[in-house]
């Protein structure tokens, strides 16, 4: 083979060998660059789920996602939110929404929440006026179930109580009459009353009375005439009869001589 041939064939071979060598390359950086973004995409972030904090790994930047791979399915009416970056010290927060049973006044009326606690719940509810800050509410304490909660509520009123012949302006929680006297710690004796009856529905405006039985003993002085001497007429009387009666037995001597001259006298 001629040296020309020679110097042919490396120049060829050496193409060759600088094309694999650019091709190779570019694949690594290629690879490099997959994988730093293949890094970059998976992240730990945290979860609160109703107030329970969870750390999820996950490739996704989804926050519905991200729930399901905290085990949460979301629902209509359910709170989903970011609080600051979850996968740099924030988190992904998530409130269910719960059935809440609002009875005022013996008055039930469904609603939702998604508070956590009763404590949040009762906070929201005084925020919205829907409770008002005399208003008495009988309640469970912690954390709301899933399964929701009940609570009772009974509406303060202004009403105008007197008792002892004393009037007082009140703002009372109750539901009766009866109520508001056990909250003032008043009771009635025997032979007290309350006006309106016990079991009457408290309302707005409403002015209960309270009568109370006294029992009193009372001296009265008074001037009382001096007794008649009159009363011993009759005796006196019989005493003259009897002197009469006497005298005429010795005037007369016999009553039958008596009526004979009597008679004589006549015409």
């Amino acid at each position: 083979m001629s040296a020309a041939k020679k110097r042919h064939l490396n120049r060829v071979g050496g193409d060759v060998s600088v094309t694999s060598k650019v091709a190779a390359g570019s694949l690594v950086a290629a690879l490099a660059a997959g994988g730093a973004i293949a890094a970059a995409s998976y992240e730990t972030v945290t979860v609160e789920v109703d107030g329970a904090i969870q750390q999820v790994s996950t490739w996704s930047d989804n926050d519905y996602a991200i729930l399901e791979k905290a085990g949460v399915s979301a629902q209509q009416g359910d709170v989903v939110e970011r609080q600051g970056n979850p996968a740099d010290g924030g988190k992904l927060v998530y409130r269910s929404a719960k059935p809440v049973t609002l009875v005022v006044d013996g008055k039930p009326t469904e609603v939702k929440t998604n508070a956590v606690t009763v404590d949040e719940l009762l906070k929201s509810l005084a925020s919205d006026k829907s409770v008002g800050t005399q208003d008495r509410v009988k309640a469970p304490v912690g954390k709301i179930p899933a399964e929701g909660l009940k609570l009772e509520v009974t509406r303060a009123k202004k009403v105008v109580l007197t008792d002892d012949a004393k009037d007082a302006n009140l703002s009372v929680a109750a539901r009766t009459v009866g109520e508001l006297l056990q909250q003032r710690g008043i009771t009635l004796a025997e032979g007290d009353s309350v006006t309106p009856a016990a079991d009457t529905e408290l309302t707005d405006g409403l002015h209960v009375v309270v009568s109370r039985l006294i029992e009193k003993t009372l001296t009265q002085r008074a001037e009382v005439a001096p007794v008649s001497r009159s009363s011993r007429t009759p005796r006196c009387s019989r005493t003259n009869a009897s002197s009469s009666t006497r005298s005429g037995r010795r005037e007369g001597g016999d009553p039958q001589g008596h009526l004979a001259r009597w008679h004589r006298a006549g015409p």
